[in-house]
């Protein structure tokens, strides 16, 4: 929580975080039995790569995203929060990311979750993942549109919930953008 704490809206601490070699062990968090080690863990390295993309791609060059996609099936709801969170920001606007999120199957499970949970503080995370893993790549698209995406954010748009109207319509607009 306070390497978290540290990095949130703070670029130049974003920066130390990451000299001081403390992204591969925020990601070995990742693996963790305890639910709120891997949850403050993905909180960490989602703030980590909000605008700073030396950082997305180290997060990614260290293997962060095949547990990050794994972490999306926990049974605890601030872990899958805190996992598509962290997906959403480090897939934003980082092409070899979005690449990489498919190939290691996070679409589907993205799908599934936003298909299956009741929860707004998860479902908002996971259209906004599904909105920045959309951006400018059509093989993403071509993959969400395929596994019924937009259906689902479809019903989500009338969401009176502020964070969940406006991710599923971004979402819902990447994918039908033609």
């Amino acid at each position: 929580g306070a390497m978290w704490s540290l990095c949130e809206d703070n670029d130049s601490n974003k920066q130390r975080v990451a000299d001081v070699g403390a992204i591969p062990h925020l990601i070995g968090l990742l693996h963790a039995q305890d639910s709120f080690a891997q949850s403050q863990s993905a909180g960490a390295l989602s703030e980590c790569s909000i605008r700073n993309d030396r950082n997305k791609k180290l997060i990614s060059d260290h293997g962060a995203i095949v547990p990050l996609v794994q972490m999306l099936t926990s049974a605890d709801l601030s872990v899958q929060r805190l996992s598509s969170c962290a997906l959403c920001n480090v897939c934003a606007n980082h092409e070899a990311n979005r690449r990489q999120a498919r190939e290691v199957g996070a679409l589907p499970v993205l799908v599934s979750l936003l298909s299956v949970s009741q929860v707004p503080e998860v479902l908002s995370p996971v259209a906004g993942a599904i909105c920045n893993l959309s951006m400018k790549c059509p093989e993403n698209k071509a993959e969400f549109s395929r596994l019924g995406a937009a259906n689902v954010l479809r019903k989500l748009v009338d969401s009176p919930i502020p964070s969940l109207h406006g991710n599923a319509l971004a979402a819902l607009e990447q994918l039908e953008m033609v």
